[in-house]
């Protein structure tokens, strides 16, 4: 019999239900049984590594996106007779997240590499999703305030990034939860 089940709150918002259901008393005949009993976490886990992995690129590729608008916006934007890139104080801001972005696609790579290379990513995984994400969400807050006030405007695509990254960052294992899957690959 299947029933809904009304005790699940939804994740990231206690005050809302979740919608679910309970199976009781189901049979599955042995031909379209998916997975032996037992599997199914490991096999889902396994996919939710990937899945951080494809995050994790596009995270990296997001981040390189918003680092070129700012980039651009720097070089093309004047302020006090001078583009906004000639204040040093912007142009370090954008070589750091230069930098980061960098480290970020590389570890999203090497992700993928191991991936296809049959080897485990039990711990690459969550490295780039967590390095990916947090390095979107500092390059997309220090575009927006490249931006100043345009940065919050419709008009403008950076918000949209903005926005973005910090979705990334929350959805499909938060931070918290990737430090204790790096935690315990890295004490094993």
């Amino acid at each position: 019999m299947v029933r809904p089940d009304e005790d699940r709150a939804a994740v990231g918002d206690p005050g809302r239900l979740q919608p679910g259901f309970v199976l009781d008393d189901v049979r599955v005949d042995a031909a379209n049984v998916v997975l032996p009993a037992g599997a199914a976490w490991p096999a889902w886990h396994e996919t939710m590594l990937d899945g951080a992995t494809l995050i994790a690129a596009q995270a990296a590729g997001g981040a390189r996106a918003a680092l070129e608008l700012a980039a651009h916006y720097a070089n093309t934007r004047e302020q006090f007779g001078k583009p906004l890139a000639a204040f040093q104080a912007l142009s370090h801001y954008l070589a750091d997240g230069a930098t980061a972005v960098d480290g970020a696609q590389g570890i999203a790579w090497e992700a993928a590499w191991a991936r296809s290379e049959g080897r485990s990513i039990a711990q690459l995984a969550p490295m780039a999703k967590s390095f990916a994400c947090q390095t979107f969400r500092n390059v997309t807050a220090t575009a927006v305030q490249i931006f100043g006030g345009n940065g919050f405007t419709v008009e403008f695509d950076i918000q949209l990034y903005f926005r973005r990254a910090k979705s990334l960052q929350l959805n499909h294992w938060n931070d918290r939860y990737l430090n204790e899957l790096i935690a315990a690959e890295v004490l094993a």
